[in-house]
């Protein structure tokens, strides 16, 4: 039975039984960067977590974040992020830098990866 969200804004998600196939051509890369100020990290950290849960739910695509200016105890506390290595995916730590250096960083990891096809992303958006 499919799983109804309400949490994505004004129009439910709704889930399929189990997870679209795809993970043999395609991944995702997601570039997460915590800002220093605690609402906005907070907001941040709330929309990665819905896109997480997108992903996991909707396919089996493996999920590759890139946490930048995440705090040791924000990695290991998050349930999402524990969640990517059941797909393949993970997370690669980076202190603070630009965007595009995050960006760059992710277009690497997809090029030294086996996947055809990726998709590249922002952390504070939502699916």
């Amino acid at each position: 039975m499919p799983i109804i969200d309400y949490s994505y804004g004004s129009a439910p998600v709704e889930f399929p039984d189990r997870p679209y196939k795809a993970a043999e051509m395609f991944a995702a890369y997601i570039v997460s960067y915590l800002p220093d100020v605690p609402e906005h990290r907070v907001k941040r950290r709330l929309n990665l977590q819905k896109q997480l849960r997108w992903w996991r739910q909707m396919t089996d695509i493996p999920v590759h974040v890139l946490a930048s200016n995440w705090t040791t105890l924000g990695l290991s506390g998050d349930p999402e992020l524990a969640l990517l290595a059941n797909h393949g995916g993970g997370v690669t730590v980076v202190p603070s830098q630009s965007l595009i250096l995050n960006r760059i960083a992710c277009l690497n990891a997809f090029y030294a990866s086996g996947h055809r096809w990726g998709s590249l992303m922002d952390g504070d958006g939502v699916l």
